[in-house]
């Protein structure tokens, strides 16, 4: 177990009870409007559960993955969702998915492994399928609090799927919607397979 799954492993409560009720509508608007009523969405890192959730409230077909098992715990016990416990570096699907909604979850991957994932996350995808993903803006990698973070700023996201396969839709900043990080800016982008 690394250093970061140990740390969501060990604070899996306070991070479902932080995260839970977090606002996230004006996102899920950019995310939405590039789907269908019932398409199918692989949450990738879903963590809480909060997005999933909602996702499957909308009438959409949600596949939920976090690789903490605590946390995958607490969500299928408090909000009744199945989740699949692994890590999404060992997903294999194929031509699946209309959309994956990676928030805040590839942030926790190291830049070296990233474009592997960003492949293996365009073959999950059919075609015309949207990934939305988000970074801490910045730079580097880094650890901070005990987990492990990659950064991007919008010219090293640019750079990043300019070496994929996937054609950008929006790249945007946004705040924080946690009140104790409103000094957080969360860079956030749709990309999309074409």
């Amino acid at each position: 177990m690394d250093k970061t799954q140990k740390f969501y492993s060990e604070n899996a409560w306070t991070f479902f009870e932080n995260t839970l009720d977090s606002n996230m509508k004006s996102i899920y608007k950019n995310f939405e409007k590039n789907l269908k009523p019932k398409d199918k969405i692989l949450d990738l890192g879903c963590g809480s559960g909060r997005d999933s959730i909602y996702f499957k409230n909308k009438g959409f077909k949600v596949v939920s993955i976090d690789y903490s098992k605590e946390l995958c715990k607490i969500a299928k016990e408090k909000l009744n969702l199945d989740i699949i416990c692994m890590d999404m570096r060992d997903i294999h699907y194929s031509n699946e998915f209309n959309g994956i909604w990676a928030c805040a979850s590839l942030l926790h991957i190291e830049k070296k492994e990233i474009l592997e994932l960003l492949e293996t996350c365009y073959n999950s995808l059919q075609d015309k399928g949207i990934m939305y993903l988000s970074f801490k803006q910045g730079q580097g990698e880094r650890e901070i609090e005990k987990r492990f973070f990659n950064f991007y700023d919008e010219d090293t996201l640019i750079r990043l799927i300019s070496c994929t396969k996937f054609k950008i839709n929006k790249i945007w900043i946004t705040e924080d919607v946690r009140k104790e990080h409103i000094d957080v800016k969360w860079l956030n982008a749709i990309i999309r397979k074409e």
